[in-house]
């Protein structure tokens, strides 16, 4: 695990000269509705920042048929918007005091980065930690893996992988969190950082965000309200609660075996079937992701390798299709490896929630998994799991 300067970490106005900025978008809009004051302060105390977009925002269609007034988006159509945004996002660093040769687009495709992380994994990783390792910044803001936007997740994911495998040479960077689709309880619970605008740096913030013109065709109001609230980093996530705000309500490792105890909602404009998926990786570079559809009863269930869809194992779900308690097992999974997991349920863009980093109960203690949670929490899921195993 990395260890941070925890005081570092709680004050992001104390940038300097010689600061190193890195903010990781994963589209051309993320830097302006989550770190326009960040970038304000940052510029203002004339530290060095490097904006990376993981996509140019080209697979964005509603946005894209309402400009165009054309129904059919090609891939040439879809390029074409692309650069648009890659425009409009240099034109709002511009507003923020941050220049146009700070900007670099790695490229990736729009709403496929869960897709890179499952088939691609690996050398994704690989190409995040050179970003980081080549910039040495002194600080890091990145989307939350537990951002509901499943581009989002998944970088956030990949960055915390990545910033493992840079080990000592990344342990004094401050790295602080964003949120910017859904709910997440770390930001209730975990050490964070609010860093509120003055009039001035929210009205260039404000004037950043319209600079998205492309966005805010369809979704002025909403962009807008980002102008008004404080920006929120979460500055240990690795810390927060095994608890999550969506359907996992809890999560942990014992035996070899992930026990995942689920409380499942209905969700309007559902468009998937629910399943979960657990990733899997090591220092060696590996990476291994897991897909399991939930049933709705109580029964043997397949666990799928989520690239090849072959079956390698087989999971017990006991409970229904609401609550239930599901038990994969973690065979070839090294004691070292980093376990993650996630519901998969989308509605139109978004997830559930996002990732959900799981404790081994063979590195934490069972006194120190409990207490991470709030006791109230504790006693409704020990409820729960009374409920699907009776």
């Amino acid at each position: 695990m990395l260890v941070r300067n925890q005081h570092l970490s709680m004050n992001t106005n104390d940038f300097q000269p010689w600061s190193r900025l890195l903010v990781m978008a994963p589209h051309p809009d993320d830097e302006s509705l989550a770190t326009a004051i960040l970038l304000q302060r940052a510029a203002a105390a004339g530290a060095q920042i490097q904006i990376v977009y993981l996509t140019d925002g080209d697979d964005n269609p509603w946005p894209q048929r309402f400009v165009d007034r054309q129904w059919r988006v090609r891939a040439l159509d879809r390029k074409r918007w692309g650069e648009r945004r890659r425009r409009e996002a240099v034109a709002a660093l511009q507003v923020l005091g941050v220049d146009a040769g700070d900007a670099r687009f790695l490229g990736y495709p729009d709403q496929k980065l869960t897709d890179r992380l499952r088939t691609d994994g690996p050398a994704l990783i690989v190409r995040l930690r050179d970003v980081i390792s080549e910039y040495s910044p002194t600080h890091l803001a990145m989307p939350s893996a537990a951002d509901a936007h499943p581009d989002h997740s998944a970088l956030g994911v990949m960055l915390r992988i990545a910033l493992w495998h840079c080990g000592e040479s990344a342990s004094s960077v401050v790295q602080m969190s964003y949120v910017v689709h859904g709910r997440s309880l770390a930001l209730g619970r975990a050490q964070r950082r609010v860093v509120t605008g003055a009039p001035a740096e929210i009205g260039r913030k404000r004037m950043a965000i319209e600079s998205h013109r492309t966005q805010m065709m369809l979704s002025r109001r909403r962009f807008l309200g980002y102008a008004e609230r404080p920006e929120r980093f979460v500055c240990d996530e690795e810390t927060m609660p095994l608890v999550s705000l969506g359907a996992i309500r809890e999560a942990r490792i014992l035996d070899h075996e992930l026990e995942i105890q689920l409380r499942i909602s209905m969700k309007p404009l559902q468009i998937d079937s629910p399943s979960v998926s657990v990733l899997a990786a090591d220092m060696t570079g590996r990476v291994a992701m897991r897909s399991i559809d939930l049933p709705a009863r109580t029964t043997a269930v397949a666990v799928r390798d989520a690239s090849s869809q072959e079956v390698i194992a087989t999971a017990r779900y006991r409970g229904n299709g609401f609550h239930g308690i599901l038990i994969v097992p973690l065979a070839g999974t090294s004691a070292m490896s980093r376990v993650f997991v996630k519901l998969n349920r989308r509605s139109l863009f978004f997830d559930d929630a996002g990732w959900i980093e799981v404790q081994s109960a063979n590195s934490v203690s069972p006194n120190r998994l409990r207490n991470s949670v709030p006791s109230h929490v504790r006693r409704n899921v020990g409820r729960e799991r009374e409920r699907a195993l009776s």
